[in-house]
């Protein structure tokens, strides 16, 4: 081998050896913008839950109603607390898995919902509820209105 290939390599295998032996670099956390009442015990428990599966969150304490108008969020699927994450639309008390699965798959769709405030659900699962489970749906919104069943629970689990 010439002498000008064997520098060549050798430069090469300097600059590639301290790439491949650099430690991955964390992905950093999402951020969730969430509106809510300020006096909303069951909204700051689901911004707990969601920092505990890794979501960096912002909080808007100004209440959720233009929040949920503005992100075009129809009144049926309402609840207690309205937030934006990665250009969706996520309403009410949804679980971070099935937050981070909707980031995952990127579906066309506004977000997710899930309507009123099942007892059980993230947020709404604390000892004053004694246990209680309701079963419950989380909703794939769709930009026209309409929606379909992303993902069902019973029992505070996911259901197939």
């Amino acid at each position: 081998m010439n002498t000008r290939r064997r520098f060549a390599l050798g430069l090469l295998a300097a600059t590639v050896a301290p790439l491949a032996a650099a430690p991955a670099v964390a992905a950093p956390p999402v951020r969730v913008e969430v509106w809510k009442s300020p006096t909303c015990g069951c909204c700051k428990d689901w911004i707990v839950h969601l920092q505990a599966h890794g979501f960096e969150v912002g909080v808007h304490d100004v209440g959720n109603t233009a929040a949920r108008k503005r992100l075009g969020v129809a009144e049926r699927y309402g609840s207690c607390h309205t937030a934006r994450v990665a250009g969706y639309v996520v309403e009410g008390h949804v679980p971070a898995a099935e937050v981070q699965r909707l980031l995952r798959e990127k579906p066309d769709a506004l977000g997710l919902a899930v309507p009123g405030m099942p007892i059980g659900s993230p947020g709404m699962d604390g000892p004053e509820y004694g246990g209680q489970q309701d079963r419950y749906d989380v909703l794939l919104l769709a930009r026209d209105g309409s929606s379909r069943v992303y993902a069902r629970y019973e029992g505070g689990r996911r259901r197939a």
